[in-house]
């Protein structure tokens, strides 16, 4: 009989294949793309927190064009930004 103290774990269940993703995980590649993308957006965020990095004109740029469809010279032109005629 085996003593209890020598006892580490008791296998109850076993899920085949669940190991491939965690193989990959701790793979080159697999930290690659877990780590690099998050790290980043925090870079990101940081800078512009700091004011390093200034997103305003291209937010800005982006709403005209979320808004009109059409470039930013058609907005001054009486694009779907302009305002209406009275």
């Amino acid at each position: 009989m085996t003593p209890a103290t020598s006892v580490r774990g008791i296998v109850r269940e076993a899920h085949p294949g669940w190991g491939r993703p965690l193989a990959w995980a701790h793979s080159a590649p697999g930290r690659l793309l877990l780590f690099v993308p998050p790290l980043l957006i925090l870079i990101l965020l940081e800078l512009r927190a700091s004011s390093w990095l200034d997103l305003g004109p291209l937010r800005a740029y982006a709403r005209r064009h979320r808004r009109s469809g059409q470039p930013a010279d058609d907005v001054t032109r009486g694009g779907a930004d302009a305002p209406d005629p009275v």
